[in-house]
């Protein structure tokens, strides 16, 4: 059976490690918006062939989300320290690519 002083230091521990787990992160809802860009691409693509308005407003979608990408990476201090100056070059040459 656990200690009183046993408890303590394991709701402590949890309370600790708790404190360290990541909340919600706005990045997610990039990535949702980035695959609905691709819905709408295929999607619409399929039902109206002939048009360039789903071609064109999943461009629209893709680069308002990539940007709010980069800006919500800037801004994460988590994102910040993980990646560093790597990110940004990684980031740039799959953007000339």
């Amino acid at each position: 059976m656990t200690t009183p002083e046993q408890a303590r230091e394991q709701l402590q521990l949890a309370n600790s490690l708790s404190s360290r787990a990541s909340s919600f992160n706005p990045v997610w809802i990039t990535y949702v918006a980035l695959c609905t860009a691709g819905t709408i691409y295929v999607m619409g693509r399929h039902w109206a062939p002939d048009s360039l308005i789903p071609t064109i407003l999943s461009v629209t979608w893709t680069v308002v989300f990539c940007s709010m990408l980069g800006v919500f990476a800037i801004v994460q201090p988590a994102t910040r320290r993980g990646f560093g100056k790597r990110w940004g070059v990684m980031m740039s040459l799959w953007a000339i690519t």
